[in-house]
């Protein structure tokens, strides 16, 4: 029998069958390498997410391709970050990316976003990912942009490509200064 969000807890990766219950939700086979990437990203959630529902947890494991490298990293001062946001977004979220990696292999729509790059003035932990491809049902669309349905959701969203770096920072404007916003 399926896992019920309700059972789902971060603490899971501290058992095979804890991690069972996420691969089920996710409707994923488990394999050796997503094991231990899903352990990895349920450990940083539980440290340093704690309050995060398992069930946004689950929304961001979803995006994240759980066959490649998942690990927690220590992001070094004066390093630069880079992120895409709308007007209407606040600069300081959870999610950013490496510089190099392209903005469209972001796993999200990049209808109305720009870049913003940063640099760390305090060392962080973040935890790195690659994107996956994912239907953007939270993003702005632009008129005309094609839709799929999400059945997951309910919804209707925009195909995004994913493959690119993903890191995410909790607390993120304790660690970062904007540079700059609007330029690559």
């Amino acid at each position: 029998m399926p896992a019920t969000l309700t059972n789902l807890s971060l603490s899971d990766h501290r058992s095979e069958a804890g991690l069972k219950k996420w691969f089920e939700q996710m409707n994923a086979a488990e394999a050796p390498v997503p094991r231990n990437n899903l352990r990895t990203a349920l450990q940083f959630f539980e440290r340093q997410m704690p309050s995060l529902p398992p069930s946004m947890a689950l929304n961001f494991l979803l995006a994240m391709d759980l066959s490649k490298s998942v690990r927690q990293v220590q992001l070094m001062p004066n390093e630069e970050i880079l992120a895409f946001r709308t007007t209407s977004e606040p600069e300081f979220k959870l999610f950013y990316t490496r510089p190099g990696f392209s903005r469209h292999n972001s796993g999200i729509n990049q209808a109305g976003r720009v870049p913003v790059r940063y640099r760390v003035h305090q060392g962080c932990a973040a935890l790195q990912s690659y994107t996956t491809g994912a239907i953007d049902v939270w993003s702005l669309r632009e008129p005309g942009q094609p839709t799929t349905v999400a059945p997951r959701s309910n919804s209707t969203g925009v195909l995004a490509m994913g493959g690119g770096i993903q890191l995410i920072i909790p607390g993120a404007a304790r660690y970062l200064t904007i540079l700059r916003v609007g330029s690559e």
